[in-house]
């Protein structure tokens, strides 16, 4: 039964019993509903990942929203009690909270609900070069007879789309772009004359993925050795 329809029959009985001319006494305690809130929301997004939309709305009584607070998270109206979301590139949290202010009738705003969420990076592939993976020690001759890209994502092998090697010599940083998956003739010249002990990076990698969608991972590297002093492959960093 709404508010106004209570306070409807109360008035019914009122004249009901004025009209009999009944002496009874009828007292009601009336209480106004309380605002209830009710929030869409997940509980982890992506970095990085697509827009999401979610709903809050005061369901009952004379309360609004009048903010949506988050110190990780980008939070903008996008229509009648919808909010869409989106987390930095670059943000560190890894758990936050997000807070909503309600508005009384009165004009006084309170913090009405915390929501805590987890923000997680996107699985992203892990690049091949020449069918090492990436942060390994490499022979240059093996780079120079396997120069091709490949990815793995989620178990998948995904082709490479282009990417740009990257190395340094006297102070200098030398780039070259490639726009499919194999090293250019220009950079295996390249790769010939660099020094055992170099590093070479491979840089702004464009994947596609089982979705159809392009990822682009900003940076690998691989360090170039003698193959009898350590086997090809072997992981330098972050080993595994």
């Amino acid at each position: 039964m709404t508010y106004k329809a209570f306070i409807l029959n109360i008035l019914i009985l009122t004249c009901f019993g004025t009209v009999s001319g009944q002496d009874s006494v009828f007292v009601f305690k009336v209480k106004k509903p309380e605002s209830v809130l009710s929030v869409s929301f997940k509980d982890t997004f992506l970095i990085k990942g697509e827009n999401y939309l979610f709903e809050i709305k005061v369901k009952t009584g004379k309360k609004r929203v009048a903010r949506v607070l988050s110190d990780s998270l980008k939070i903008r109206r996008a229509g009648k009690n919808l909010y869409s979301i989106s987390v930095p590139k670059k943000t560190r949290i890894r758990k936050a909270m997000l807070r909503i202010f309600l508005q009384k009738e009165d004009g006084k705003i309170h913090l009405e609900k915390l929501i805590t969420y987890k923000i997680i990076a996107p699985e992203k592939p892990i690049i091949y070069v020449g069918g090492v993976k990436a942060d390994s020690v490499i022979d240059k001759r093996h780079l120079y007879d396997n120069a091709k890209l490949h990815g793995i994502y989620k178990g998948f092998k995904v082709r490479v789309l282009s990417f740009e090697l990257v190395s340094f010599g006297n102070g200098n940083e030398i780039k070259m772009l490639s726009n499919n998956n194999s090293l250019t003739v220009e950079m295996k010249q390249f790769i010939q004359k660099l020094a055992i002990g170099s590093t070479i990076y491979f840089n702004n990698v464009s994947c596609l993925l089982p979705n159809g969608k392009v990822m682009k991972i900003e940076t690998i590297r691989l360090f170039f050795d003698e193959t009898n002093k350590y086997k090809i492959g072997n992981r330098i960093i972050n080993r595994g």
